[in-house]
């Protein structure tokens, strides 16, 4: 169903076809990856109860898995035109295009960290509290970059909304 924008939203039974659609091409039922865009995780948690109360019930906000799927979400999630082809990543997008979310077979993927000469790309932030008598606390975050990509193109899928 159209979801007021001229998008048609993303339900439970689009991924159980997803489901249907890896089982009948015998890709493994282990380790598949869903990866959701910010507009079919709303999707989710408007129409499937089930979803909802597990998207809620996790600390951290992250649903475990769904069908099979071992599920993530990414802000950042690829976009089509309007011609269903993919955009760069980073593109500004039009008013066509459409996010989507993305699928795969991890053992066929790779992810890598570092420069490429073996120096990691981890970044560390501290502070530390010298005078700060009520929350006595210091502060340490990191940041790590990395590139996930196919090995092949075999194993890879993407979900993407028509318009209504």
């Amino acid at each position: 169903e159209d979801d007021g924008t001229g998008r048609n939203r993303l339900t439970p039974a689009d991924i159980r076809a997803l489901k249907l659609a890896w089982d009948k091409a015998k890709i493994p039922a282990m380790r598949r990856v869903l990866v959701l865009c910010p507009e079919h995780v709303n999707d989710l948690l408007a129409v499937d109860e089930s979803f909802e109360k597990q998207y809620k019930d996790i600390r951290e906000g992250r649903v475990l898995k769904l069908y099979g799927f071992k599920i993530y979400e990414f802000a950042e999630a690829v976009y089509y035109d309007n011609l269903n082809k993919k955009k760069s990543f980073g593109s500004i997008p039009s008013a066509t295009d459409r996010m989507a979310s993305v699928a795969f077979y991890a053992p066929k993927t790779l992810k890598a960290r570092g420069d490429g000469e073996g120096k990691s790309k981890t970044k560390m932030y501290y502070s530390e509290s010298k005078n700060d008598p009520e929350g006595r606390s210091s502060k340490i975050g990191f940041r790590t970059y990395f590139v996930c990509i196919p090995k092949t193109g075999k194993y890879i899928g993407a979900i993407v909304s028509p318009q209504a």
